[in-house]
């Protein structure tokens, strides 16, 4: 990809030579801007080169900056996507397998201070890399570490004529700005040996970041009001907290102070922002509304076999198997005989599947204080649901989107679906009860389309 400029042409040089030596087949690809009247001129420069070299040249001729303002978008931007995406479409039609661009190490330092100074993420900081892919075919950088007075010198030495861009000077650009007053004085101080362990050890760190940023996903919710973000063994300290304050920036849509995201490192629940709290369990991180609210649902088993319902951005299906007149000791058994050991297993293993027995009408809601119940295993005997949680060892924002089925005589069903938690109530204490009863198989939905 070649502008004409001292850069590229040192590139094109480099690759003819190096072609018969490493058997490579090139091509020249220019897109001619038109942002100056008299661009033409790098056309000329390289119709003369690739002809003397017995090169191919694919050029391009596009009013970029018209067309950046009829799309409202950055004139930088728009050339550099519009470049990339020309140069793609010839290598594709064309059947090469890589595309190469003269970035040198000045571009390298410009682009870090420019993100710098635009307070972009961290993440972005270090965004020029040696080996990138545009959508599926691969971008090198050959030259990223060669600073480039270096390539001046070799051109003027060989005396290989390039096209100097007068608007490289205009400092009203914070790219020339920050290439004359900051960058030539970083490349000068910068010793030629330090250079390959300095920035090693940079596009090192910034490849342990991207990843730190990518595995710090939200992954699990109810509600879109709790996110666990899983570090995927992320030890160091700076990069969770920055990969944190990154995330939460964007689900919050808002500012916020980044010490609170640190203060979660000393074992302790941060008030991010309003009512959002951020937890650190282990090596996992809970970001979470407190308190999270919803209202009941109340559903009339004897209306339908099957009842589906919104509960937040949930989808609950219930469906019933088989309905009871009463209750009492051979219904009951009738009940245990008809699932086999295998069977329990694997509805309880299931996070999404659970069956449960109700009496006429049910209500599907949150925990509530003083809730109790009489679970499964217990023989008969009450327990507070908040005492059932606590011999769990859960974190409070897990107690608290608890799900409860409540029918006519309590509790049926207590539900933390997001850890597979679910516990029914002991039948015996609704043997010879009046009313009647449903065998329910429940499903969960999330996010209106997938299960849980």
């Amino acid at each position: 990809m070649c502008s004409g400029g001292p850069d590229s042409t040192f590139l094109l040089f480099v690759f003819n030579e190096i072609s018969s030596l490493y058997s490579i087949s090139f091509s020249v690809f220019h897109l001619d801007h038109k942002i100056r009247k008299d661009s033409y001129k790098e056309k000329e420069l390289l119709e003369r080169y690739c002809s003397h070299l017995g090169v191919q040249l694919f050029h391009f001729e596009e009013d970029v900056k018209h067309l950046a303002q009829k799309s409202k978008r950055n004139l930088e931007e728009f050339a550099r996507n519009l470049r990339y995406d020309l140069a793609y479409e010839v290598a594709k039609k064309k059947g090469f397998n890589k595309l190469v661009t003269a970035h040198n190490l000045n571009d390298l330092i410009s682009s870090f201070f420019i993100n710098l100074l635009k307070k972009r993420h961290y993440i972005n900081l270090f965004n020029l890399k040696p080996l990138i892919l545009w959508k599926d075919i691969q971008v090198i950088r050959p030259l990223l570490f060669i600073p480039k007075r270096k390539i001046t010198s070799v051109l003027e030495k060989n005396k290989i004529s390039y096209i100097v861009d007068y608007t490289n000077f205009d400092q009203r650009m914070l790219r020339n700005s920050v290439n004359q007053g900051i960058t030539e004085h970083v490349v000068n101080y910068l010793k030629e040996a330090d250079n390959r362990s300095l920035f090693r050890n940079i596009f090192f760190f910034t490849e342990a970041y991207t990843e730190s940023v990518r595995s710090l996903i939200s992954v699990e919710y109810l509600g879109q009001k709790l996110y666990k973000l899983l570090p995927v063994s992320i030890v160091n300290k700076f990069l969770i907290s920055e990969s944190l304050y990154f995330h939460i920036k964007n689900i919050l849509k808002d500012s916020f102070k980044y010490s609170n995201v640190v203060e979660v490192f000393r074992d302790r629940t941060s008030n991010i922002k309003r009512d959002w709290k951020l937890k650190k369990v282990d090596q996992e991180f809970y970001l979470f509304r407190s308190p999270y609210k919803i209202n009941p649902i109340v559903l009339d088993l004897n209306s339908a076999l099957i009842h589906e319902v919104e509960f937040d951005d949930l989808r609950i299906k219930l469906e019933i198997i088989q309905k009871f007149d009463c209750l009492d000791y051979q219904v009951f058994e009738t009940i245990q005989k008809t699932f086999s050991p295998e069977e329990k297993r694997k509805i309880n293993s299931l996070k999404h599947y659970c069956m449960a027995l109700f009496c006429g009408s049910l209500s599907i809601r949150l925990r509530r204080k003083g809730d109790f119940f009489y679970p499964y295993g217990l023989r008969g005997k009450k327990q507070k649901i908040k005492k059932f949680l606590i011999d769990r060892k859960l974190e409070d924002f897990y107690k608290d989107r608890c799900i409860i089925f409540e029918d006519r005589y309590g509790i049926g069903l207590v539900w933390c679906y997001q850890i597979n938690l679910k516990r029914g109530r002991d039948l015996s204490v609704i043997i010879g009860k009046q009313g009647n009863f449903f065998l329910t198989s429940i499903t969960v939905y999330g996010d209106n389309t997938k299960v849980c």
